[in-house]
């Protein structure tokens, strides 16, 4: 199975699909997922609680911000997905950031869900 996951995530880069280049500045940690969803909350109005279970239940509830799911195509706290369309807007919002940025991604996902775009994650 492992072999397959890496066949995936290869076949990903190789499309431009890759999470994003990461620089020693975005060594975000959980401390930093924590603090990306009261950010998001509180500039979106999208309730604390309901960010906080979107990103445990996506991540296994490790809240690691390099989580990467699905057989190697979903990326970050969020789990951006290589085939939902969610990893295009998310360029366009937030060009050059990493999908393992916590601060933005959590940000998308409160955009989306104040949207009507929250059926786009299994864990909502």
């Amino acid at each position: 199975m492992r072999r397959r996951e890496l066949a995936i995530g290869a076949a990903a880069l190789l499309l431009g699909l890759s999470p994003g280049v990461a620089r020693a500045e975005d060594a975000w940690t959980v401390s930093d997922v924590h603090q990306a969803i009261l950010d998001a909350s509180n500039n979106t109005g999208v309730p604390h609680a309901r960010l906080w279970s979107i990103v445990a239940c996506e991540t296994g509830r490790t809240f690691d911000p390099w989580s990467v799911g699905d057989r190697g195509t979903s990326f970050g706290p969020v789990q951006l997905h290589v085939g939902g369309g969610e990893i295009t807007r998310y360029r366009a919002a937030y060009p050059g950031r990493s999908l393992h940025d916590p601060y933005s991604s959590i940000e998308y996902l409160a955009t989306a869900i104040l949207e009507g775009r929250s059926a786009a994650w299994s864990c909502a």
